[in-house]
């Protein structure tokens, strides 16, 4: 960052939050899924966790969108993914230009 680098962490809402009490100048962009069906479906497809862990993991990400939506400054819904990076993207550069 000291470089003028543009800086991207991939953390939970909780994570950002310390990062954002250290560095308050910093922007939040919360990548969501377009339904909790969908994220439900994603996750099955990946296989990852069994029914009971998963269903867990679903109730916490409905509490992280909630609490998402009081931190983050953009939220960008990923039922497109080009669409979604092309959002992301234009945020940044938007960001950049400011500088």
């Amino acid at each position: 960052m000291r470089d003028g680098k543009t800086v991207i962490l991939e953390i939970d809402v909780q994570g950002g939050k310390q990062v954002k009490m250290k560095y308050r100048d910093l922007t939040m962009i919360f990548i969501l899924p377009p339904t909790q069906r969908e994220l439900a479906e994603r996750m099955s497809l990946r296989g990852r966790e069994d029914a009971e862990t998963a269903e867990g993991r679903l109730d916490e990400a409905g509490t992280e969108i909630a609490a998402a939506w009081q931190y983050y400054e953009h939220m960008v819904i990923n039922d497109d993914l080009e669409q979604a990076i092309k959002e992301v993207v234009h945020i940044i550069e938007g960001l950049q230009k400011q500088t």
